[in-house]
This record gives structure tokens, C-alpha cells and sequence, in this order.
């Protein structure tokens, strides 16, 4: 069965470590964090990972600043829905784990709404609210 793709529905919430991000940074490298929304389709089955492409290119086209995105990490964020059944993104990347990215493509577990247990085998149904990512990522 092939894995469940995301969608990108929108990025917001750019943060560095010091607090909300400044338009005016002219350091030569920064590390910065911000939220990804993702709608999920296809049908999920539990030994599959969902994926999510094109993750630091929308990033970078978000920014406008000219500057190369590279993702560092990732982890959960809001719970999005699966229809009606609260679904989030578990084991997304974490520091010792660099096989969950590659080349700005993510891949994750989907979870259910308390991001402890696996979500169900099953159909996804897009609902009404997408799923939060927090992605670190530099750029330079």
C-alpha cells in the first residue's frame, strides 16, 4: 500500500530561539522555527509513514528573502482532523534521526488527537482543520 501523502495548506509563526523572528536579520546563518498545516489523503495503514514533500522549498518561498532553507527538524504541532476524529503527526524527525528527512521531505507517523497512539487503518477524510508541524530549519 503507498504511503499517505500531505499537503502544505499554509506556514506561519516564523520564531528564533530569542523570541518572534526579525525581518531585518542579517546574521549569515539563522535557525529558525515556524508551523506547517498539512491535509493528509489517501488511506493510512499503520506500517506506512505519511509524507510530506517540498517542505523547506515552500518554507523558502514563504520567506521571500532569497536565502536556502535547510530543515534541521521537526516535531508535532496542533492536532489537525480526519473528518471529525482529531489525527496528528508523531515521530516526524528528531535529532538522532536524519533518515526522516531528505531534501526537505518529511515523513511522520499519524497519530490520534492525543499524539500518544497510532491513527487507525483507514480512509483519510480531510477535515475542517489541517495538522500542525513544528519545523526547525536554518537558513543562509
Amino acid at each position: 500500500m503507498a504511503a499517505v501523502t500531505g499537503t502544505i495548506r499554509s506556514v506561519s509563526g516564523f520564531t528564533t530561539p530569542e523570541g518572534r523572528s526579525q525581518s531585518s536579520d542579517t546574521t549569515p546563518q539563522s535557525v529558525l522555527c515556524c508551523d506547517i498545516f498539512v491535509d493528509f489523503a489517501g488511506t493510512y495503514a499503520t506500517a506506512d509513514d505519511a509524507t510530506i514533500a517540498s517542505v523547506a522549498t515552500t518554507i523558502q518561498n514563504t520567506r521571500r528573502n532569497g536565502k536556502t532553507v535547510t530543515i534541521i527538524g521537526a516535531g508535532p504541532g496542533q492536532p489537525g482532523f480526519d473528518g471529525t476524529t482529531p489525527m496528528g503527526a508523531i515521530g516526524v524527525l528528531s535529532h538522532t534521526d536524519t533518515s526522516a528527512v531528505t531534501e526537505g521531505t518529511l515523513k511522520c507517523t499519524l497519530s490520534d488527537g492525543t499524539l500518544t497512539a497510532e491513527h487507525g487503518a483507514s480512509l483519510l477524510v480531510a477535515g475542517a482543520r489541517p495538522v500542525g508541524i513544528r519545523v526547525t530549519f536554518k537558513e543562509v
